[in-house]
């Protein structure tokens, strides 16, 4: 299955990939990340993912500012409950786990930047282009 933001492009893409393709644009699609699209935005900071020395001690610096609030602190958050999470939040920290800064796993934002939350992170961005 294709989404693109773009109906223009989707058309191109489906007809020269043979893809069921989906018009998805920008903003909250309704239904695209499944529960209800008007939910309240009660979470302010989330931070989803395992602890490591880093981020506990970027976690803790930040909390001396505003609250965070660790989605899986309790156990693992997969699926529908991760989503529910994401729809939920107003900031979502996004930080390194390993010593390099070449992974950033966008997907698991998606339903948070849909809904109009702000992404922040650690690491350089580089361009690539």
């Amino acid at each position: 299955n294709l989404w693109d933001y773009s109906s223009a492009n989707m058309l191109k893409l489906a007809k020269a990939t043979g893809l069921r393709a989906t018009h998805v644009p920008l903003g909250d699609a309704a239904g695209a990340w499944g529960g209800d699209g008007d939910a309240e935005r009660d979470l302010g900071v989330v931070f989803v993912g395992l602890e490591n020395a880093y981020r506990r001690q970027t976690l803790d610096s930040v909390r001396e500012k505003v609250p965070v609030y660790h989605g899986n602190a309790d156990g693992t958050l997969f699926g529908e409950q991760l989503a529910t999470v994401l729809r939920r939040a107003r900031v979502v920290l996004s930080l390194r786990y390993f010593e390099t800064d070449d992974e950033w796993k966008m997907t698991r934002f998606l339903p948070a930047i849909a809904r109009g939350a702000v992404v922040a992170g650690t690491g350089v961005v580089r361009n690539q282009y």
